[in-house]
């Protein structure tokens, strides 16, 4: 069935897309509207594609408004298990523009195909229009995966504000897909998705129908430079995984996360697991926008994970899968001690790094002394991202939090600011959640935990197959 692209969402020409030209209104190409051809590419320059028509010598260049999808070249089989890739993208800056074609080439060089993309993106038009150019570029090169971009025209879009709009674009193709996350500027090794999907099809592991994790990844610290940066650095192959130790000044900048150092290194993130997609919609009902338009919702998706899951993140016998930039604590502690001056481009993008000081900061500082406003504004970062993780739902872990943090903050700074800063924290983040979806959520919480105690259907002793990519498929229950 014809279809012409319409509004915000974008499915992307792949190679050998069959389409109809439409709408030319020029005299020189009227006579082109109805004819049908082929995708043999796209010109990123002159943002136009090429189309081989019938019974036409010569390609035709064409827009996208102007061709009408008849017939793609691939599509998934019907009953195979889905992977949707999504990736909220916030650009405003042509660093993060070159980061996120990093991101995208690294997918693009899957050793998995049949996968679906889908992107959200914000940011400046000139940098979302660039966005979208190299994307068809991408797309027009790769037969056998699908690329969506959502482009609402908006300058700023929070993470999971991404993920609220992109998800129904993703159940749109497939309601039962299984999902993966990316940030825009995180680099995949091409064996990623493939490692993924085959634990996914495993049906023996424990609660085959719930998420898990894989956690082994590179860490990329602040002072990467853009050259060092470039996968080219990272691995010359889809079996090679050491490419980067061979460069002395990079190799002192990255650190290695597995599945049982990640928690350590503060970096077990929920982009780390696979989910069903039906696990995604359900954190969607039960979190108001006011929270997925916080920048530590990411903190409360990941708790929501980690209590769902039967398994310990997985060792896959692989030293890594993913190249993500993490900012080391050191360089966020002697930002705190600078008041609150981040050092490096990608500190600045950490969540941790950029709490705007707001006026409640400017009076607790004059109320104990000890911080500056800005200060402050670091130290009530870090209690709303732990009070988010479990507000609502776990008042036991929300309890023991407060304990922690509290006794932290004012042994360190002043007596009573710990409890005045958790309280305002408290009270901001419940304040959010109606009395009836705060109900809800309590009872969402309650049996995930009962379950995940249980186990599921009597496999609490049964483990998992290795596939046949996996060195040592290790997985523990929790």
């Amino acid at each position: 069935q014809a279809s012409i692209m319409q509004g915000p969402e974008q499915l992307l020409l792949g190679p050998n897309d069959i389409v109809r030209l439409a709408g030319l209104s020029s005299a020189a190409q009227t006579s082109l509207n109805g004819k049908q051809g082929a995708i043999v590419g796209y010109d990123a320059g002159k943002q136009h594609y090429v189309v081989a028509v019938e019974e036409r010598g010569t390609p035709v260049a064409s827009k996208r408004a102007n061709l009408e999808l008849v017939k793609r070249a691939f599509t998934a089989r019907k009953n195979s298990l889905q992977i949707h890739v999504l990736i909220p993208c916030h650009i405003e800056s042509q660093r993060r523009l070159v980061t996120f074609m990093r991101c995208a080439k690294s997918l693009a060089m899957q050793t998995e195909t049949g996968f679906s993309v889908f992107v959200g993106l914000s940011g400046p038009e000139e940098f979302r229009t660039q966005c979208t150019s190299f994307l068809c570029l991408v797309a027009s090169e790769c037969p056998r995966i699908q690329w969506h971009v959502l482009d609402e025209n908006v300058e700023k879009r929070s993470q999971f504000e991404h993920l609220r709009h992109l998800l129904p674009v993703s159940e749109k193709e497939a309601s039962t897909a299984w999902l993966m996350f990316l940030d825009s500027d995180d680099m995949c090794h091409p064996t990623r998705i493939q490692i993924f999907k085959e634990i996914a099809q495993d049906t023996d592991r424990p609660d085959p129908n719930g998420p898990f994790s894989v956690p082994c990844k590179l860490l990329l610290d602040d002072s990467v430079t853009s050259k060092e940066g470039e996968l080219e650095q990272l691995f010359e192959h889809g079996r090679d995984f050491d490419k980067w130790k061979s460069n002395p000044g990079l190799r002192g900048k990255v650190r290695v996360a597995t599945a049982d150092s990640a928690h350590e290194l503060d970096a077990d993130e929920f982009f780390d697991f696979c989910v069903p997609s039906a696990t995604l919609r359900a954190f969607m009902e039960l979190t108001p926008v006011e929270i997925t338009r916080s920048q530590w919702c990411d903190l409360r998706f990941h708790q929501m994970l980690k209590t769902l899951s039967v398994l310990e993140p997985m060792d896959v016998g692989l030293p890594w899968l993913l190249a993500h930039y993490k900012t080391r604590m050191e360089t966020k502690l002697a930002a705190f001690d600078n008041s609150g001056a981040a050092a490096g481009s990608h500190a600045q993008d950490q969540a941790s790094m950029a709490v705007k000081c707001e006026a409640e900061d400017a009076e607790l500082a004059a109320k104990y002394g000890r911080l500056q406003p800005a200060q402050v504004a670091m130290c009530r970062g870090h209690v709303e991202s732990a009070v988010i993780q479990h507000c609502v739902w776990d008042p036991d872990g929300a309890a023991a939090m407060k304990r922690h943090f509290v006794g932290d903050l004012d042994k360190s700074y002043a007596r009573g600011f710990g409890a005045e800063l958790w309280e305002r924290s408290r009270a901001k983040l419940e304040g959010c959640f109606s009395r009836g979806l705060a109900q809800k959520n309590r009872a969402w919480y309650s049996h995930a935990a009962n379950r995940t105690r249980n186990g599921q259907d009597g496999t609490q002793d049964r483990q998992p197959r290795p596939s046949s990519s996996l060195k040592s498929g290790k997985a523990r229950r929790r």
